[in-house]
């Protein structure tokens, strides 16, 4: 029996409620619950979870681990917990009592060598592994820290429970936390704590028993589900192996009845078959008639990457971002003057001579940026990657840059791939940066010259600020910090750390990179909560000096919009096919993002769509946007029958699953996502056979694309080949079966049957 705890008045809890989570992924889950039911009876992926009249069993790991030790916890009060790997399959939770000394350590000294001793285990953080103090062979295990979020529900019916709201969870949990007897959910019920029951407040007799589990949450950029798989075999002795499987079909549905449950309760599980269900909080799938099984959530197959950057040396990449950031440019003789005596021929030869040499490999300018920065107006720059290093253009260079900025400080591994770079060219900007860098140097500042640094924001931010710069928060501005007050000033925020800012980014894969003036910086000691900047600096710095806060706007010049792919659409390769580069084939969300800001129309009538796959958002947006341009959405599984197009990706595509096979074998068009996307945006039908997956892949020359566009164009204009032709004048005709001596007077007939004596 747990201790008894002091009763307090139902309005104790804890006043502060956390933002809701936007993105959260179950690995594992611990259990809270009382009164045992055969039915009800949960198993998580680490260990069972059993439950007794007025008992709450959180020790899933025998670590004697007490739920009501203080919990380190995160801005948005996720709870922060430390895990061990024990076996292949499983991962245990270290002891409770430890986990508030261990999170200080390393908050401090995250990449520490040296190892740290915590009770009876020792930690060597730079390694992320721990061995026990009294293993004399010193067996080092992988640890990992784990984010979780507190889920409470009710039983609605014996053995079903629905999860309570989050705002609500989050409140129970802070009064259990306190030691608090009883928890109020609304006008009517209650929480009691002693055992575990909701109650209500005008007949306590009529009750509902409460379950409290904690799901670990991660961010998955493409999150598929697995569950684990016993085969024995049948030998003698009996031997019983182990694996991972991947759930068969789309992925989506179970990603979303997920979501829906981390930001607003109600379903615990999905039905994914007539005999099979997930259950979320126990992290099962329970079967009809069979034991239930141990499911996961993780990132999808993920292929090594190759990052053309790396083939640099370390010298050559730092020369190139040094002479990118000091702004050097080949323009001598641009300010010289021309002889009054020259023709107009020979001043049109000198400027075309002159633009080449600026815009090649000798200078630091793209084909027309000379013009532009001698303008107003804002443009950019499409660049993508080349594989050879011989003749590096400029655009190659500044790609090059992008990249290497992007992978520098990138901790995520080769789970990412940088797929294309907007170079921004924005006149006004660069002349109030480079007054302000010179400003800076008159007056000898330590960080005059400009560092890189990243900005994670949402889609619809990023075209306003290449255009307009950066608004500092607070005063007249109208501008708020997203995620809070600003933790080291009210300023604008940035990283030199990719996936620190990635962190900041919900609905688009791309990010800005942009040269910053640090000029005097500040390094903060401790938390100054919305706090000007200090008198006689001008930046912050945070105490690891991760966050770099800017308060003028001038000391920004956006530079980069780094687009990226991460998770299965970094690529996919097929042994024995010609499968086309990322980017081709990968992943859209750009497009998607663009499609979905254009009117409704009806481009799509007469389509009937069928979706397969992880697309670049969840299929119930494209969907959404299938209806809105006049389209139908095919809901089916496997069948394609009444289908004008199959959409899917290039890994569903060439795993030839049952639905690609039945559209290959009915003459289904098969097509990448990007095919809605460009046909609503063009607003012109586009030919299927070029978004295929067989399609041969168009190469453009650089000179023929690369030429400054506006920052608010999404692509270099599209080629008319791509077009459906919908003019019926153009089309072929049949012949008339009645050929030179046809009779017919009529000029429909005329247009729809082609004759001999007739010119089309």
């Amino acid at each position: 029996m747990p201790p008894k705890r002091k009763l307090a008045g139902l309005d104790d809890e804890d006043s502060s409620q956390a933002n809701n989570a936007t993105v959260a992924i179950v690995t594992s889950t611990t259990s809270t619950t009382t009164k045992t039911s055969s039915s009800s009876v949960l198993t998580s992926n680490s260990s069972s979870n059993t439950s007794n009249n007025n008992k709450t069993n959180n020790d899933n790991n025998n670590n004697n681990n007490d739920d009501r030790c203080p919990i380190p916890m995160t801005s948005d009060s996720k709870q922060i917990y430390w895990q061990y790997q024990n076996s292949e399959f499983e991962w245990k939770d270290i002891k409770y009592n430890l986990l508030d000394s261990i999170e200080k350590v390393y908050q401090k000294t995250p990449k520490d060598s040296d190892e740290q001793i915590f009770d009876d285990i020792v930690i060597i953080f730079s390694e992320m592994k721990m061995y026990n103090s009294k293993d004399n062979a010193k067996t080092k295990k992988s640890i990992k820290r784990v984010f979780r979020q507190p889920i409470w529900s009710w039983e609605k019916a014996r053995g079903e429970f629905k999860a309570f709201k989050p705002d609500i969870s989050l409140k129970v949990e802070s009064s259990f936390l306190k030691g608090l007897s009883k928890a109020s959910i609304n006008a009517e019920r209650y929480i009691n704590f002693s055992s575990f029951e909701q109650a209500r407040f005008d007949d306590d007799t009529k009750t509902r028993r409460v379950r409290r589990n904690h799901i670990d949450v991660s961010d998955y950029h493409n999150p598929y589900w697995y569950f684990l798989h016993s085969h024995t075999q049948t030998t003698t002795p009996k031997i019983t192996t182990k694996s991972w499987k991947e759930f068969d079909g789309s992925h989506d549905d179970i990603n979303k009845a997920f979501k829906n449950l981390i930001e607003k309760g109600e379903n615990t599980q999905i039905k994914i078959s007539d005999d099979e269900t997930i259950c979320f909080l126990s992290m099962t799938l329970i079967k009809k008639g069979s034991d239930t099984v141990v499911v996961k959530i993780d990132n999808g197959p993920v292929l090594p990457l190759k990052k053309s950057y790396s083939q640099l040396s370390e010298q050559e990449r730092k020369d190139m971002i040094n002479k990118m950031l000091s702004g050097q440019t080949s323009d001598s003789g641009n300010n010289k003057k021309k002889k009054d005596n020259d023709s107009d021929d020979d001043d049109d030869d000198k400027s075309k001579k002159k633009q080449k040499t600026d815009s090649g490999n000798s200078g630091n300018y793209l084909p027309g940026e000379l013009d532009v920065l001698k303008k107003d107006k804002p443009m950019k720059y499409i660049l993508r990657p080349t594989r050879h290093l011989s003749g590096v253009s400029q655009a190659d260079a500044h790609f090059r840059i992008a990249e290497s900025q992007f992978y520098r400080l990138l901790t995520s591994g080769n789970s990412m791939k940088v797929t294309k770079v907007e170079y921004i060219c924005n006149p006004t900007l660069t002349k109030k940066f480079n007054a302000k860098m010179e400003e800076y140097k008159s007056k000898k500042y330590e960080h005059s010259d400009p560092v890189f640094g990243f900005h994670g924001t949402a889609a619809k931010n990023i075209i306003p600020i290449c255009t307009n710069n950066f608004s500092v928060p607070g005063g007249g501005s109208g501008v708020k910090h997203a995620t809070d007050s600003g933790w080291y000033g009210k300023g604008i925020y940035f990283s030199e750390f990719t996936d620190y800012s990635i962190g900041y980014i919900k609905d688009c894969t791309k990010i800005l990179l942009c040269k910053v003036l640090l000029g005097k910086a500040y390094k903060c000691s401790t938390l100054i909560h919305g706090k000007p900047c200090v008198t006689g600096y001008t930046s912050h710095l945070s105490p690891d000096e991760k966050e770099l806060v800017i308060f003028h706007p001038d000391q920004i010049l956006p530079v980069y919009i780094v687009h990226y792919q991460s998770g299965a659409t970094a690529g996919t390769a097929v042994s024995g096919l010609n499968v086309a580069p990322t980017g081709v084939y990968g992943n859209f969300l750009s497009e998607y993002n663009q499609a979905n800001l254009m009117p409704a129309s009806n481009i799509l009538n007469g389509k009937t769509i069928s979706l397969l796959g992880t697309l670049s958002t969840v299929q119930y947006n494209i969907q959404n946007l299938i209806t809105k341009h006049g389209g139908s959405f095919h809901s089916h599984t496997t069948n394609v029958n009444g289908c004008t197009q199959l959409v899917t990706t290039s890994s569903d595509y060439f795993n030839l699953g049952t639905k690609v096979q039945n559209a290959n074998l009915n003459g289904v068009p098969i097509v990448n996502e990007n095919w809605i996307y460009k046909t609503i945006i063009s607003n012109k039908l586009k030919k299927v056979t070029s978004f295929s997956f067989n399609a041969p892949i168009k190469s453009k020359s650089k000179t023929e694309i690369l030429k400054p566009i506006p920052l608010e164009q999404l692509e270099y204009d599209d080629d008319d080949e791509d077009d459906e032709d919908e003019d019926d004048s153009k089309k072929k005709k049949a012949p008339c079966k009645y050929g030179d001596k046809c009779y017919r007077k009529s000029a429909d007939h005329f247009k729809e049957f082609s004759h001999s004596f007739l010119i089309d």
